[in-house]
C-alpha cells in the first residue's frame, strides 16, 4: 500500500489501510464461491483524508527521496546560503545546512558532560551531527524527531559535524 502499488484505484494509501479489514473479510467470504460473489454486495469503502505530512514522511522512508513538494525548498529560499549534505566541504569549515532530524542519541562524555549524537537529512543524503557541553543545553529542548532544522555546523578532520547554532 505505502509504495503505491494501489494507485490506480484512485484511493489514497490512508482509506486502504483503515479499510484493509473490510477488503480482507470481503475476500475470504467469496473466494472460491461464484454464487457468493452474486449475493455478497462488494464493501463500501469508508473515505479517510490523506496527511499531506504523513505522505511526504512515507514517500522519503520507501524511496529515499520526494516525489514533490519537498519539505525543504521553502527553506532553502528562505536561507539562501545554505548547502546540501552531499555537498564537498571543506575541513574547518563553517556551513549552512537545512535538515531533517531523523534521531537523537544522549550520550554522556568521558567526564559526564552530556551531548548529543544527530543523525539528520535532507532530500539527498544523512549527516551525522554532534552537539555537547553548553550548547547541548541552550538546544537540547529543540531537538525532536522528525522536526526540520537550520544548523550551522563546522566540519572536523574526521568527518564529522560539529554543531554551532541550530534553529
Amino acid at each position: 500500500i505505502d509504495c503505491g502499488a494501489f494507485e490506480s484505484f484512485k484511493v489514497n494509501a490512508t482509506t486502504l489501510k483503515n479499510n484493509i479489514f473490510v477488503l480482507q473479510n470481503y475476500y475470504q467470504t467469496v473466494s472460491g464461491n461464484d454464487k457468493l460473489k452474486e449475493t455478497v454486495s462488494v464493501p463500501v469503502l469508508t473515505n479517510y483524508k490523506q496527511d499531506r505530512k504523513q505522505e511526504r514522511k512515507m514517500q522519503y522512508q520507501i524511496y529515499g527521496f520526494y516525489f514533490d513538494d519537498d519539505p525543504f525548498s521553502q527553506y532553502r529560499k528562505q536561507f539562501k546560503d545554505c548547502v546540501n549534505s552531499n555537498s564537498p566541504i571543506e575541513v574547518n569549515r563553517n556551513v549552512e545546512m537545512i535538515l531533517r532530524i531523523e534521531s537523537i542519541n544522549i550520550r554522556k562524555t568521558k567526564k559526564s558532560i552530556e551531548m548529543a549524537i544527530i543523525s539528520a537529512s535532507d532530500s539527498l543524503s544523512t549527516v551525522e551531527l554532534i552537539i555537547y557541553g553548553k550548547r547541548y543545553q541552550m538546544y537540547q529542548n529543540q531537538l525532536k524527531k522528525d522536526i526540520i532544522v537550520h544548523v550551522n555546523v563546522t566540519k572536523n578532520i574526521n568527518g564529522n559535524f560539529f554543531v554551532n547554532k541550530l534553529e
